[in-house]
């Protein structure tokens, strides 16, 4: 099977920026295109005095920071697709993975 379009998960947590990392090593030695996924947990949604709207839009900053950073491992001609989805993580990466559709996950 050649794997043509990978997805890489990314939080960060230290397991999955290796994980990451191993993944951007893969799709460069394969030439595959690559795209990230980034899911937020709708549970982060609560906290005192400050509005779910306002924290899930910080999720979504930083979950856009984390993302600017893998990307710059592996520069490319055009700039990574990147998912960033509210919901069970697992559930948005499979469900990402389906619609855009990845090779390899």
């Amino acid at each position: 099977m050649s794997f043509q379009k990978i997805l890489i998960a990314v939080d960060g947590e230290p397991l999955a920026t290796d994980a990451a990392e191993l993944g951007i090593e893969l799709t460069s030695s394969l030439g595959a295109e690559v795209a990230f996924v980034h899911a937020i947990e709708p549970g982060l949604s609560q906290a005192p005095g400050i509005t779910p709207a306002d924290l899930i839009a910080e999720a979504e900053r930083e979950g856009r920071r984390l993302i600017a950073g893998f990307r710059q491992l592996r520069p490319q001609p055009h700039a990574p697709l990147e998912f960033i989805h509210v919901g069970k993580p697992a559930s948005e990466i499979v469900r990402t993975a389906k619609e855009w559709p990845a090779t390899a996950l």
